[in-house]
């Protein structure tokens, strides 16, 4: 007898999809998984392709073989894509806090070997690490944005949360660089060892985790438990920073979605220490919009600037000088 289940969503990890099915080749839904005739063969079929994993790679190899001398009188045998092992995705919500503490150093490990090969991968973050068989080794997935070192490969992709703040505010997409890989490394050792970030409401989160990373806004490191742990994401973040692009302009206004950006600036040619400053406002588009005056996600700059946008000239100093 013939049993089908359809896959309830075609984009799911390939690891969730129903494997227990035989679909007739005339089935009106051609998303569907199948186990072979002689049970060493595993089939799938997506749009226009059609996916088939050989247990047996002598049999492989020896149907390739005649492909390759059947020529056009056989179908199209080019790559397509890749096979891969089903394996262990990593969700930090779910692991136990020690086992996160030991993921974290073992990313860091992984990531320095990734780098000693002189590659970059260009999208590090948790939902691109696997646990891998036989040993359990953690490794990367997902190179589509992944690049040689100095190769130039530029591509548009990238995730917010995990970006550094030139990269989101480049006009023209740039090549990935080990500025790119640090920062992403600092955040997802962040988001793994407090255990994930939490949002019930996804449209404010993508707003905020938009406007957090265009303003160059750290992840709160209060939240690391061990000093030790809280210390490795600074210096990765604080090595992102230091290779970043320098003609990134951190005085510049920007415009937000939900969060209100108070800065200081020292006052031009002041001579005080501390120096004398002023506090502009930039105001986000939902208060402008609702013309409030109070942001509940005010973010207050800690850093004094100097030679800020029309930054008045300090009186105060001026007038000492006159007296003095």
């Amino acid at each position: 007898m013939t049993s089908r289940s359809y896959v309830s969503n075609l984009y799911a990890p390939f690891g969730s999809w129903p494997a227990d099915c035989v679909v007739p080749a005339n089935a009106d839904d051609k998303r569907y998984l199948a186990y072979g005739s002689e049970g060493f063969t595993f089939a799938f079929a997506q749009e226009k392709y059609v996916g088939k994993i050989f247990h047996d790679l002598d049999s492989l190899a020896r149907q390739l073989k005649v492909m390759e001398y059947a020529g056009d009188c056989a179908i199209d045998q080019q790559v397509k894509g890749i096979v891969m092992p089903c394996e262990t995705v990593i969700s930090p919500p779910s692991i136990p806090k020690d086992e996160r503490t030991r993921l974290v150093y073992e990313l860091r490990d992984l990531t320095h070997r990734f780098h000693q090969k002189g590659l970059v991968h260009g999208d590090i973050k948790p939902a691109n690490l696997l646990r891998c068989s036989p040993d359990s080794q953690l490794r990367f997935c997902d190179f589509g944005t992944s690049s040689f070192v100095g190769d130039g490969f530029v591509t548009p992709v990238y995730t917010t949360s995990y970006s550094t703040r030139h990269r989101v505010r480049e006009r023209e997409p740039s090549a990935r660089t080990l500025a790119d890989d640090y920062h992403a490394l600092g955040m997802s050792m962040w988001e793994i060892h407090v255990g994930g970030v939490v949002s019930a409401d996804y449209d404010v989160y993508r707003d905020l985790e938009e406007d957090a990373t265009n303003l160059g806004w750290r992840p709160d490191l209060s939240r690391v438990g061990d000093p030790d742990i809280a210390r490795l994401i600074e210096h990765y973040l604080d090595m992102s920073s230091g290779l970043a692009d320098g003609s990134d302009n951190n005085d510049e206004v920007t415009f937000t979605s939900r969060v209100c950006v108070e800065r200081t600036y020292a006052l031009r040619d002041c001579r005080a220490y501390p120096p004398h400053s002023a506090t502009t406002k930039t105001v986000c588009l939902e208060c402008k919009a609702a013309a409030r005056d109070f942001c509940p996600y005010l973010y207050r700059d800690p850093s004094i600037r100097r030679d800020g946008p029309s930054t008045p000239l300090c009186t105060i100093c001026k007038e000492e000088a006159q007296t003095s």
